[in-house]
């Protein structure tokens, strides 16, 4: 059965959130109201926007809270959400945890106690689903009233009888509450033909008591716009941010590790938008924003607090985090163009070289990426240095900055002076994705085995499907394709030879793949957990049509199948070796980024791996757990938009040998 979205509602529809509002935890920034007397007590609906700033072990980060009696929260030690009232004694806390810091996710919280049923009195959506999982739950008395809607002290983003430990840190947008009804999330936003949740207007009634907070006054972000003038009370200055769920804007990115050097030297605030050092000293710390991006023209502006060491630059992101941490400087710099506070810029490979003005006080710089002509101009105090960097191209990029304790770099939004044709970073401006619905090319399903046939659903159509034991050390990766068939396996941790197991996957749908009985229990286990990814969006190519592109490519061996997906950028070959120095049509028509062999005639040949970060003189191990070492695998030859290469060695290329 195929799902049919129905056509925008004419009276709502998607519409653009412009504004939200930021809360400071370490500043117990929060918004305050008595409500007025009438409010019905035992039905409501409030629906908002949250975007976490960062993940830490602060208790409880609150959206709404009644002097300790009602709490709507996340759990910092958690990650779960928690709604709760202590008088009434009911609570409902999540499985799922909220640990999203780039994105923005929608909640709906449904009240009705005059509902039979029990677990219908306190719905949780998100994302416009509804939350059946949880944790622990226990729920409203039938008929119950609720301190909530009642004439008493409202906060939003923090409990008013507890400390700021207790308030929220990061942003909230198109706060609605609605008096005297329990709505379900299509009052308030709709699914794409992508099934993406989007915000929609609202357009019913909001009862005595509801309101709407959509943050477009900045001097006054307490202003109810939903005509019954039912404002709130700002409390220690939060602020209007133009970072939305409709036009997300780069933050640092709180979550970056392993390709920065000391990221968890530096602590993020104001939502993300600063970073700074958490130690005295010289630490010295980084952090990287949350938005990459390709080709375009984009002007990234900062606030800078004064020190004598600050960093700034441009990173390619297809070398990090691949190698070693971003030097921004110095003999490791690889491919970081920075800028120092000394004035000085660095060419990209270790040495450093006079720019422009010295920026050892607080100051503001602005960093202009011309990505389609490959230059990089920087700004202090909105007076450009000149261009300091050329030639540029064909990589994708990030801001990387670097503070010593004293300093540190704060974001600004929307830079006042850009030059001419340069836009904010942010997702408004990014340039639309060749892929539109990414599931139909790669999914991910989790299952517990019950030893049954059983389908396991993917959103798109698999073509190799690699499954993983989830509960014990020992269970090997199975891997499996449309090309050489259901029922045969590959263990990508092991040198076995291909097996027959015909009880393990045993076919491959349009919407996900069959699982055979507990005859082989590898990935079905009774009781036990697994994990599979599947890619989709593959074309099988008939034998003429392998013919044809063997001679176009002008490669030497011949392909016993191929199954392509150009737009995902991914595909599955066999072929059978010819024992000499050869090549393999690239049916991608684009050089691969990475690759790996398999033997599947014996039993005792080991993964070959290529990656375009090591090079074609250069091979690891799938199953090995050795570094990248020199190896002539690939003729030292890089692969081309047509050819890949082979030599003769009998892990790739034997005689008479077959493989995938």
């Amino acid at each position: 059965m195929s799902l049919v979205l129905p056509p925008f509602r004419k009276h709502g529809g998607i519409y653009e959130i412009k504004s939200a509002a930021e809360f400071k935890a370490a500043s117990r920034q929060y918004l305050t109201r008595t409500f007025q007397a009438g409010g019905n007590r035992k039905k409501w609906t409030l629906s908002f926007w949250w975007r976490r700033a960062r993940v830490t072990a602060v208790e409880h980060e609150h959206v709404l809270g009644l002097s300790g009696i009602f709490q709507a929260y996340i759990d910092g030690s958690s990650n779960y959400f928690t709604v709760q009232s202590t008088a009434g004694g009911w609570y409902i806390n999540t499985t799922r945890m909220f640990r999203d810091t780039a994105s923005w996710t929608h909640f709906v919280i449904a009240f009705d106690t005059t509902q039979a049923t029990a677990a219908n009195r306190v719905k949780l959506y998100v994302n416009g689903v509804q939350e059946t999982s949880f944790s622990a739950a226990s729920y409203p008395a039938l008929n119950a009233d609720e301190l909530v809607n009642n004439a008493v002290l409202h906060c939003i983003g923090t409990r008013p009888d507890l400390t700021g430990s207790h308030s929220l840190d990061g942003c909230l947008a198109d706060i609605l509450f609605i008096d005297g009804q329990a709505l379900d999330p299509p009052a308030f936003g709709r699914f794409d033909a992508n099934g993406k949740w989007h915000p929609m207007r609202y357009a019913g009634s909001y009862g005595t008591t509801g309101f709407h907070l959509d943050f477009a006054n900045a001097a006054d972000l307490g202003n109810d716009v939903s005509g019954n003038g039912n404002d709130w009370t700002p409390q220690n200055a939060p602020v209007q941010t133009l970072d939305t769920p409709t036009n997300v804007y780069a933050r640092f990115d709180p979550v970056a590790r392993g390709q920065l050097l000391n990221a968890t030297q530096m602590r993020l605030s104001r939502a993300a938008r600063r970073a700074a050092p958490t130690s005295a000293g010289s630490t010295v710390g980084q952090a990287a924003l949350s938005i990459a991006y390709p080709s375009g023209k984009w002007a990234v502006e900062f606030t800078v607090g004064a020190y004598s060491d600050n960093r700034v630059a441009v990173v390619d992101t297809r070398t990090y985090p691949w190698t070693q941490p971003v030097q921004l400087g110095g003999a490791a710099a690889g491919s970081a163009w920075t800028y120092r506070a000394d004035g000085q810029k660095n060419l990209g490979g270790g040495s450093w070289a006079p720019y422009g003005a010295a920026w050892t006080g607080a100051c503001t710089i602005r960093v202009e990426h011309d990505a389609d002509a490959g230059t990089i101009t920087f700004f202090k105090d909105g007076v450009s240095q000149g261009v300091a960097f050329t030639g540029i191209t064909g990589g994708y990029y990030t801001i990387v900055v670097e503070s010593y304790s004293g300093g540190y770099f704060e974001v600004v939004e929307a830079p006042s002076a850009m030059t001419a044709g340069f836009k904010a970073l942010c997702t408004k401006n990014l340039p639309k994705p060749s892929i539109a619905d990414p599931g139909k090319h790669f999914d991910v399903a989790l299952w517990t085995g019950n030893g049954a046939a059983r389908t396991i659903p993917t959103e798109c159509a698999p073509g190799p499907v690699w499954i993983k034991g989830r509960d014990y050390a020992g269970a090997s990766h199975h891997l499996f394709d449309v090309v050489r068939g259901a029922g045969k396996t590959l263990l990508s941790n092991l040198t076995n030879a291909e097996e027959t197991r015909p009880q393990c996957l045993t076919a491959f749908g349009t919407a996900g793949f069959d699982l055979g009985t507990s005859a082989d229990g590898s990935v079905n286990s009774s009781g036990y957990n697994f994990v599979a990814w599947a890619w989709g969006g593959f074309t099988q190519l008939s034998a003429p049509e392998i013919a044809a592109l063997v001679t176009a490519t002008g490669a030497t061996i011949t392909p016993t199948g191929i199954a392509v997906n150009q737009a995902g950028g991914f595909a599955v070959i066999t072929y059978t070796g010819i024992g000499v120095n050869g090549s393999l049509p690239n049916p991608l028509g684009k050089k691969p980024g990475i690759w790996f062999v398999k033997d599947r005639s014996t039993g005792n040949a080991n993964w070959p791996v290529y990656h375009q970060a090591m090079g074609a003189t250069k091979r690891a191990g799938l199953n090995l757990a050795q570094a990248f070492d020199v190896q002539p695998y690939w003729q030292s030859t890089e692969p081309t938009d047509a050819k890949i290469f082979l030599n003769n060695d009998a892990w790739v290329n034997g005689a008479a040998v077959t493989y995938v």
